[in-house]
Protein backbone atom coordinates (compact mmCIF):
# COMPACT_ATOMS: atom_id res chain seq x y z
CA UNK A 1 0.00 0.00 0.00
CA UNK A 2 1.63 3.08 -1.38
CA UNK A 3 1.91 5.68 2.20
CA UNK A 4 0.26 9.03 2.07
CA UNK A 5 1.46 12.17 3.46
CA UNK A 6 -0.82 15.00 4.62
CA UNK A 7 -3.04 16.88 2.03
CA UNK A 8 -3.00 20.69 1.88
CA UNK A 9 -5.72 22.67 0.34
CA UNK A 10 -5.56 24.19 -2.56
CA UNK A 11 -5.91 27.67 -3.43
CA UNK A 12 -9.52 28.12 -4.44
CA UNK A 13 -10.32 26.32 -1.03
CA UNK A 14 -8.03 28.38 0.74
CA UNK A 15 -10.34 30.96 -0.08
CA UNK A 16 -13.51 29.61 -0.18
CA UNK A 17 -16.21 31.41 2.09
CA UNK A 18 -16.21 29.44 5.58
CA UNK A 19 -19.39 27.27 5.85
CA UNK A 20 -22.48 28.79 7.87
CA UNK A 21 -25.63 27.38 9.25
CA UNK A 22 -28.83 28.11 8.24
CA UNK A 23 -29.79 29.75 11.68
CA UNK A 24 -26.45 32.25 11.51
CA UNK A 25 -27.63 33.10 8.05
CA UNK A 26 -31.37 33.73 9.05
CA UNK A 27 -29.69 35.87 12.03
CA UNK A 28 -27.53 37.67 9.79
CA UNK A 29 -30.69 38.91 7.00
CA UNK A 30 -32.36 40.17 10.26
CA UNK A 31 -29.80 41.82 11.83
CA UNK A 32 -29.54 43.97 8.29
CA UNK A 33 -33.11 44.31 7.93
CA UNK A 34 -33.46 46.11 11.37
CA UNK A 35 -30.73 48.43 10.89
CA UNK A 36 -32.38 49.17 7.50
CA UNK A 37 -35.58 50.01 9.53
CA UNK A 38 -33.76 51.74 11.98
CA UNK A 39 -32.33 53.56 9.33
CA UNK A 40 -36.12 54.62 7.92
CA UNK A 41 -37.48 54.98 11.14
CA UNK A 42 -34.55 57.24 12.05
CA UNK A 43 -35.35 58.98 8.62
CA UNK A 44 -39.49 58.97 9.87
CA UNK A 45 -38.71 60.79 13.11
CA UNK A 46 -36.80 63.72 11.62
CA UNK A 47 -39.28 64.11 9.05
CA UNK A 48 -41.89 64.24 11.58
CA UNK A 49 -40.32 66.66 14.17
CA UNK A 50 -39.73 69.16 11.13
CA UNK A 51 -43.51 69.06 9.99
CA UNK A 52 -44.04 69.50 13.56
CA UNK A 53 -42.03 72.63 13.77
CA UNK A 54 -43.54 73.79 10.45
CA UNK A 55 -47.00 72.88 11.64
CA UNK A 56 -46.48 75.63 14.80
CA UNK A 57 -44.55 77.92 12.50
CA UNK A 58 -47.74 77.57 10.16
CA UNK A 59 -50.17 78.14 13.22
CA UNK A 60 -48.06 80.92 14.72
CA UNK A 61 -48.33 82.55 11.38
CA UNK A 62 -51.97 81.92 10.78
CA UNK A 63 -52.62 82.91 14.49
CA UNK A 64 -50.59 85.95 14.25
CA UNK A 65 -52.21 87.09 10.87
CA UNK A 66 -55.82 86.49 12.54
CA UNK A 67 -54.79 88.78 15.52
CA UNK A 68 -54.12 91.49 12.80
CA UNK A 69 -57.00 90.95 11.44
CA UNK A 70 -59.11 90.78 14.26
CA UNK A 71 -57.28 94.30 15.62
CA UNK A 72 -57.83 95.69 12.31
CA UNK A 73 -61.40 94.73 12.36
CA UNK A 74 -61.98 95.73 15.82
CA UNK A 75 -60.57 98.97 15.33
CA UNK A 76 -63.02 99.88 12.53
CA UNK A 77 -66.12 98.48 14.61
CA UNK A 78 -64.77 100.73 17.42
CA UNK A 79 -64.34 103.82 14.81
CA UNK A 80 -67.74 103.05 13.42
CA UNK A 81 -69.28 102.28 16.74
CA UNK A 82 -67.79 105.82 18.17
CA UNK A 83 -69.18 107.64 14.71
CA UNK A 84 -73.09 106.24 15.51
CA UNK A 85 -72.50 107.45 19.19
CA UNK A 86 -71.25 111.17 17.95
CA UNK A 87 -74.25 110.59 15.49
CA UNK A 88 -77.02 109.70 18.05
CA UNK A 89 -75.75 112.36 20.35
CA UNK A 90 -75.96 114.91 17.86
CA UNK A 91 -79.55 113.69 16.81
CA UNK A 92 -80.59 113.59 21.19
CA UNK A 93 -79.42 117.13 21.25
CA UNK A 94 -81.38 118.21 18.09
CA UNK A 95 -84.23 116.27 19.08
CA UNK A 96 -83.80 117.70 22.92
CA UNK A 97 -83.82 121.23 21.42
CA UNK A 98 -86.97 119.91 19.23
CA UNK A 99 -88.89 118.87 21.97
CA UNK A 100 -87.91 121.56 24.24
CA UNK A 101 -89.25 124.28 21.57
CA UNK A 102 -92.52 121.72 21.10
CA UNK A 103 -93.19 122.20 24.52
CA UNK A 104 -92.74 125.69 24.59
CA UNK A 105 -94.93 126.12 21.90
CA UNK A 106 -97.93 123.74 23.67
CA UNK A 107 -97.63 125.69 26.56
CA UNK A 108 -97.89 128.59 24.55
CA UNK A 109 -100.98 126.81 23.02
CA UNK A 110 -102.18 126.09 25.75
CA UNK A 111 -102.02 129.95 27.23
CA UNK A 112 -103.33 131.27 24.13
CA UNK A 113 -106.73 128.09 24.65
CA UNK A 114 -107.30 129.22 28.05
CA UNK A 115 -108.02 132.90 26.86
CA UNK A 116 -110.96 130.57 24.47
CA UNK A 117 -112.94 129.86 28.33
CA UNK A 118 -113.88 131.92 30.95
CA UNK A 119 -112.35 131.38 34.46
CA UNK A 120 -115.72 131.48 36.22
CA UNK A 121 -119.06 131.94 34.86
CA UNK A 122 -121.28 134.82 34.87
CA UNK A 123 -123.27 135.59 38.62
CA UNK A 124 -125.38 138.62 37.27
CA UNK A 125 -127.95 136.26 35.54
CA UNK A 126 -131.04 136.10 37.22
CA UNK A 127 -132.91 132.60 37.73
CA UNK A 128 -129.04 130.42 37.73
CA UNK A 129 -126.39 129.77 39.68
CA UNK A 130 -123.54 128.80 37.43
CA UNK A 131 -120.54 126.74 38.44
CA UNK A 132 -117.98 125.03 36.17
CA UNK A 133 -115.26 122.78 36.87
CA UNK A 134 -112.25 122.60 33.57
CA UNK A 135 -109.13 119.76 33.92
CA UNK A 136 -107.15 119.41 31.01
CA UNK A 137 -105.09 116.28 30.49
CA UNK A 138 -101.90 117.99 28.90
CA UNK A 139 -101.02 121.07 28.47
CA UNK A 140 -103.60 121.79 25.50
CA UNK A 141 -107.36 121.24 25.59
CA UNK A 142 -110.06 119.50 23.18
CA UNK A 143 -112.69 120.76 25.62
CA UNK A 144 -114.47 123.82 25.32
CA UNK A 145 -117.35 126.04 27.52
CA UNK A 146 -118.91 129.82 27.23
CA UNK A 147 -121.00 131.59 28.34
CA UNK A 148 -122.23 135.18 26.82
CA UNK A 149 -125.61 137.06 28.91
CA UNK A 150 -127.68 139.33 26.84
CA UNK A 151 -129.72 141.34 29.26
CA UNK A 152 -131.29 143.88 26.51
CA UNK A 153 -132.94 140.22 25.58
CA UNK A 154 -133.44 138.03 28.62
CA UNK A 155 -131.10 135.49 27.74
CA UNK A 156 -128.05 133.42 28.70
CA UNK A 157 -126.17 131.54 25.59
CA UNK A 158 -123.87 128.72 27.04
CA UNK A 159 -122.24 125.61 25.34
CA UNK A 160 -119.72 123.18 26.00
CA UNK A 161 -118.02 121.21 23.34
CA UNK A 162 -115.25 118.51 23.24
CA UNK A 163 -113.25 117.41 20.38
CA UNK A 164 -111.78 114.33 19.32
CA UNK A 165 -109.16 113.32 21.72
CA UNK A 166 -107.33 115.85 23.33
CA UNK A 167 -103.76 117.69 22.86
CA UNK A 168 -102.65 120.15 19.67
CA UNK A 169 -105.09 118.59 17.08
CA UNK A 170 -107.63 119.14 19.41
CA UNK A 171 -107.09 122.54 20.26
CA UNK A 172 -106.67 123.56 17.33
CA UNK A 173 -110.48 122.31 16.09
CA UNK A 174 -111.16 124.37 19.23
CA UNK A 175 -109.73 127.66 18.28
CA UNK A 176 -111.33 127.45 14.99
CA UNK A 177 -114.90 126.61 16.34
CA UNK A 178 -114.39 129.76 18.94
CA UNK A 179 -112.98 131.86 16.11
CA UNK A 180 -116.65 130.71 14.05
CA UNK A 181 -118.45 131.38 16.97
CA UNK A 182 -117.01 134.63 18.09
CA UNK A 183 -117.89 136.22 14.37
CA UNK A 184 -121.08 134.82 14.61
CA UNK A 185 -121.74 136.23 18.42
CA UNK A 186 -125.20 134.47 18.57
CA UNK A 187 -126.96 137.19 17.09
CA UNK A 188 -129.70 136.30 14.92
CA UNK A 189 -127.56 133.07 13.63
CA UNK A 190 -129.03 130.92 16.03
CA UNK A 191 -130.56 128.36 14.10
CA UNK A 192 -127.75 128.50 11.46
CA UNK A 193 -125.35 128.08 14.06
CA UNK A 194 -124.55 123.95 14.03
CA UNK A 195 -124.68 123.79 10.18
CA UNK A 196 -121.98 126.19 10.18
CA UNK A 197 -119.75 125.11 12.90
CA UNK A 198 -120.00 121.93 11.06
CA UNK A 199 -118.93 123.11 7.89
CA UNK A 200 -115.74 125.01 9.68
CA UNK A 201 -115.05 122.06 11.87
CA UNK A 202 -115.08 119.32 8.36
CA UNK A 203 -112.97 122.05 6.37
CA UNK A 204 -110.30 122.06 9.42
CA UNK A 205 -110.12 118.71 9.91
CA UNK A 206 -110.71 116.82 6.42
CA UNK A 207 -113.34 114.45 8.49
CA UNK A 208 -110.48 112.93 10.05
CA UNK A 209 -111.36 114.94 13.39
CA UNK A 210 -115.12 115.54 14.76
CA UNK A 211 -116.13 117.53 17.81
CA UNK A 212 -119.33 117.19 19.72
CA UNK A 213 -121.52 120.37 20.58
CA UNK A 214 -123.76 121.27 22.86
CA UNK A 215 -125.41 125.07 23.13
CA UNK A 216 -128.21 126.01 25.06
CA UNK A 217 -130.05 129.40 25.20
CA UNK A 218 -131.91 129.93 28.86
CA UNK A 219 -134.43 132.60 28.64
CA UNK A 220 -134.73 133.89 31.76
CA UNK A 221 -137.97 136.07 31.19
CA UNK A 222 -140.26 132.62 30.09
CA UNK A 223 -138.02 130.23 32.25
CA UNK A 224 -137.43 128.13 29.46
CA UNK A 225 -134.15 126.48 27.89
CA UNK A 226 -133.51 125.55 24.09
CA UNK A 227 -130.83 123.80 23.37
CA UNK A 228 -129.32 122.04 20.38
CA UNK A 229 -126.89 119.06 20.38
CA UNK A 230 -124.56 117.14 17.61
CA UNK A 231 -123.41 114.41 19.55
CA UNK A 232 -122.79 115.23 22.62
CA UNK A 233 -123.38 113.67 26.04
CA UNK A 234 -126.89 113.81 26.61
CA UNK A 235 -127.29 116.43 30.06
CA UNK A 236 -128.77 115.63 32.81
CA UNK A 237 -131.20 117.51 34.61
CA UNK A 238 -132.38 116.44 38.02
CA UNK A 239 -136.19 117.33 39.16
CA UNK A 240 -137.79 116.09 42.12
CA UNK A 241 -134.74 114.16 43.10
CA UNK A 242 -135.24 112.72 39.99
CA UNK A 243 -132.27 112.73 37.37
CA UNK A 244 -133.17 112.74 33.47
CA UNK A 245 -131.45 113.29 30.51
CA UNK A 246 -132.28 115.47 27.59
CA UNK A 247 -131.71 112.56 24.96
CA UNK A 248 -132.16 114.40 21.76
CA UNK A 249 -128.75 114.55 19.94
CA UNK A 250 -127.86 114.80 16.15
CA UNK A 251 -124.37 114.11 14.07
CA UNK A 252 -121.07 115.33 15.39
CA UNK A 253 -119.56 118.40 14.02
CA UNK A 254 -117.36 117.49 11.14
CA UNK A 255 -118.83 114.51 9.86
CA UNK A 256 -120.89 116.25 7.05
CA UNK A 257 -124.15 114.20 7.17
CA UNK A 258 -127.47 114.97 6.65
CA UNK A 259 -129.41 116.89 9.81
CA UNK A 260 -133.06 116.22 10.08
CA UNK A 261 -133.63 119.82 12.14
CA UNK A 262 -131.40 121.35 10.12
CA UNK A 263 -129.72 123.22 13.46
CA UNK A 264 -133.27 124.06 15.25
CA UNK A 265 -133.43 123.90 18.51
CA UNK A 266 -135.62 121.61 21.17
CA UNK A 267 -137.07 123.46 24.26
CA UNK A 268 -137.84 122.42 27.83
CA UNK A 269 -139.89 124.27 30.13
CA UNK A 270 -138.24 124.73 33.47
CA UNK A 271 -139.12 124.23 37.34
CA UNK A 272 -137.50 126.11 40.09
CA UNK A 273 -135.00 124.15 41.60
CA UNK A 274 -134.19 122.09 38.56
CA UNK A 275 -130.22 121.41 38.59
CA UNK A 276 -128.73 121.08 35.08
CA UNK A 277 -125.24 119.12 34.57
CA UNK A 278 -123.59 119.41 31.20
CA UNK A 279 -120.28 117.28 30.82
CA UNK A 280 -117.69 116.36 27.87
CA UNK A 281 -117.12 112.54 28.20
CA UNK A 282 -113.59 112.52 30.22
CA UNK A 283 -116.17 112.29 33.40
CA UNK A 284 -118.33 109.31 32.92
CA UNK A 285 -115.31 107.30 30.52
CA UNK A 286 -112.55 107.62 33.78
CA UNK A 287 -111.95 104.73 34.76
CA UNK A 288 -111.10 103.15 38.26
CA UNK A 289 -108.31 100.03 38.80
CA UNK A 290 -110.56 97.82 37.53
CA UNK A 291 -110.93 99.20 34.21
CA UNK A 292 -114.98 100.20 35.35
CA UNK A 293 -115.71 103.55 34.12
CA UNK A 294 -118.17 105.83 35.87
CA UNK A 295 -120.73 105.76 33.34
CA UNK A 296 -124.24 108.20 33.09
CA UNK A 297 -126.03 105.87 35.71
CA UNK A 298 -123.35 106.44 38.51
CA UNK A 299 -122.74 109.95 37.32
CA UNK A 300 -126.98 110.69 37.65
CA UNK A 301 -126.42 109.13 41.10
CA UNK A 302 -123.93 111.41 42.35
CA UNK A 303 -125.83 114.25 40.93
CA UNK A 304 -129.09 113.08 42.31
CA UNK A 305 -127.39 112.88 45.99
CA UNK A 306 -125.68 116.46 45.74
CA UNK A 307 -128.81 118.52 43.52
CA UNK A 308 -129.43 120.21 47.03
CA UNK A 309 -126.32 121.53 47.81
CA UNK A 310 -125.68 125.06 46.21
CA UNK A 311 -123.99 124.72 42.99
CA UNK A 312 -120.11 125.40 44.17
CA UNK A 313 -120.68 122.38 46.09
CA UNK A 314 -122.47 119.80 43.77
CA UNK A 315 -119.23 121.24 41.78
CA UNK A 316 -116.67 120.35 43.90
CA UNK A 317 -118.73 116.88 45.24
CA UNK A 318 -118.83 115.74 41.82
CA UNK A 319 -115.06 116.65 41.50
CA UNK A 320 -114.26 114.87 45.01
CA UNK A 321 -116.39 111.61 43.84
CA UNK A 322 -114.44 111.48 40.93
CA UNK A 323 -110.98 111.44 42.06
CA UNK A 324 -111.86 109.20 44.87
CA UNK A 325 -113.52 106.62 42.39
CA UNK A 326 -110.36 106.89 40.03
CA UNK A 327 -108.22 106.39 42.99
CA UNK A 328 -104.32 105.56 41.31
CA UNK A 329 -105.41 105.22 37.99
CA UNK A 330 -104.58 107.83 35.64
CA UNK A 331 -107.58 110.03 34.30
CA UNK A 332 -106.28 110.37 30.24
CA UNK A 333 -108.55 113.25 28.59
CA UNK A 334 -110.03 116.26 29.43
CA UNK A 335 -112.58 116.61 32.07
CA UNK A 336 -115.05 119.81 31.88
CA UNK A 337 -118.61 119.67 33.63
CA UNK A 338 -120.89 122.79 34.10
CA UNK A 339 -123.71 122.74 36.56
CA UNK A 340 -126.48 125.38 36.67
CA UNK A 341 -129.37 125.25 39.23
CA UNK A 342 -132.70 127.47 37.85
CA UNK A 343 -134.51 129.24 40.49
CA UNK A 344 -137.16 131.70 40.19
Amino acid sequence: MAKTGPTHPSADEQWAEPHTSPKRRIEDVLRRQKKALQRELNTISGEYEQALCRINELEAERFERVSEESGTHTARLVKNLETREQFYKRKAQVLAKTRRVLEDEMVTAGSVQRLFVPESPPHDVPGVELAISYTSASKTSGDLYGFRHEQDRGILDLFIADATGHGLPAALITAGVFGAMEALRFVGARDSLIPTLDAVVGAMANRKLAMTFFSATFDYRRFRLHYSNAGHCFPLIVRGGEARSLAQSELQLGMGGPRESDGRRHAVALADGDVLLLYTDGLTEACNARGRAVGTRRLSEWLQNLHTQPVDVIRDGLASRLEHFAGTTPIDDDVTFLVARFCQ
